[in-house]
């Protein structure tokens, strides 16, 4: 299991993890291993999906894409409460949860 320490680390593990896959494949970035349950068996292989370990974590990678990296690597962040607090908006590659649980 690997812990992060920023949002800085998860975008330069998926970057690394990008230059090992296809060029028609991207990677999802998920807050815990709860959401990697959900999603490894819709997945091409772990080495797609990242579990990050928090929300602020996600989101401080998904602050620091690159323009052009939005087309293979998405975010699935859950709900919580900075949703309805309009604090949090979905965007192309940002899917949010409709439940405080994915």
């Amino acid at each position: 299991m690997i812990s992060y320490l920023s949002g800085a680390e998860v975008l330069a593990d998926a970057r690394l993890r990008l230059g090992a896959l296809p060029a028609d494949q991207g990677i999802l970035i998920v807050e815990g291993y709860d959401d990697v349950r959900l999603f490894s068996p819709h997945s091409v292989g772990k080495e797609s999906l990242l579990p990050c370990g928090n929300k602020d974590k996600l989101l401080d990678a998904y602050g620091r894409l690159e323009p052009g990296e939005e087309a293979r690597i998405v975010f699935v962040a859950d709900c919580d409460y900075d949703v309805p607090a309009e604090r949090l908006r979905p965007a192309s590659n940002l899917i949010i949860t409709d439940y405080v649980d994915v």
